[in-house]
């Protein structure tokens, strides 16, 4: 384990943004999200996205993926 962490992370209000492209890594992370379940969309066109959960496991992925930042978020990972 390289890395222990806890991030906060609040909605942007100057663009209004409400998601975020997330670019792969070659990591793999687990991250307990401790607000709200973590919801992921398709591409950027899918309106309805899904909800994953509140603890994620991520691993190394090929593309990118979309996520919900419309909320305040507290999460730990390693």
């Amino acid at each position: 384990m390289k890395t222990l962490w806890a991030g906060e992370e609040m909605p942007r209000r100057d663009n209004q943004a409400l998601r975020e492209l997330v670019l792969p890594t070659g990591g793999t992370s687990l991250v307990f999200r401790l607000d709200h379940p973590l919801r992921v969309f398709a591409d950027v066109d899918d309106q309805i996205g899904h909800r994953v959960d509140y603890a994620v496991v991520g691993g190394t992925r090929a593309t990118f993926y979309v996520r919900d930042i419309s909320h305040p978020l507290h999460s730990v990972g390693a």
